[in-house]
């Protein structure tokens, strides 16, 4: 009950943050990452979704958790793990037919993902498919984008496909949240998930969505824990 009530009132709050104006500059990204693992999905059906993930600069590793879609997962995850950039599989998990939710460690040091944080990049989105790997990120100015931009076009194993910017309202809710984020918390909302009592249950919507209640439930958390963060930022100003 507690859980439901903070949920509400956070969410409410959401809803009415476009009359801040804190403007920040959203950017998608698109680059070629030469020899790593995401050029194995070159010529194939398979993408990669993020769902969350981890680094360890002073172990030098990532850990990264993404759904998998597409045809031959199996032997495709077999020969991930035999890439060198792939450091170990911890967890494979079979949603559906052609769709896994899977969680590896990586190399740090030859990761996009070290540029990002040596340059305060804030990630809100990551997709690999055919060979290209494609960011959705979010900078503070533009002078910091021009320094990734430079960083990027110095790497030698690296090659920018597309960087396409926006100005943005940060407090615009669904923008810091990822698609399948936006669209579950939305549809929770509307549907009265939050309300007390429930007017819709975990499996209901689990349901609707075709998912397994412990993957919604993750999406949930992770909603949340992004709303919250803001929630709290503004509050503190």
């Amino acid at each position: 009950m507690f859980y439901n009530i903070i949920a509400l009132i956070v969410i409410k709050f959401y809803y009415k943050l476009k009359q801040y104006l804190i403007l920040m500059i959203k950017a998608i990204l698109e680059l070629q990452h030469y020899n790593d693992w995401t050029e194995m999905t070159v010529n194939t059906n398979i993408k990669f979704f993020s769902l969350s993930y981890l680094i360890d600069p002073i172990n030098k590793y990532n850990v990264e958790m993404m759904l998998m879609y597409g045809n031959k997962l199996y032997n495709f995850i077999n020969r991930l793990k035999r890439h060198k950039n792939i450091y170990n599989i911890i967890d494979i998990n079979k949603i559906k037919q052609n769709l896994y939710q899977i969680t590896f460690t990586g190399n740090f040091e030859d990761s996009v993902r070290k540029i990002f944080f040596e340059n305060k990049i804030l990630t809100h989105s990551f997709i690999v498919e055919d060979g290209v790997e494609k960011f959705g990120i979010i900078v503070v100015n533009d002078e910091t984008l021009k320094i990734l931009r430079d960083t990027l076009l110095n790497s030698p194993r690296i090659s920018i496909l597309k960087i396409n910017k926006q100005f943005i309202n940060i407090s615009d809710s669904l923008q810091i949240l990822t698609p399948i984020e936006a669209e579950i918390i939305s549809k929770a909302y509307k549907k009265g998930f939050f309300d007390n009592p429930r007017k819709i249950s975990l499996t209901e919507l689990a349901k609707e969505f075709d998912i397994t209640k412990t993957t919604l439930n993750f999406h949930i958390r992770n909603a949340l824990k992004k709303i919250i963060s803001f929630y709290t930022y503004y509050n503190s100003q």
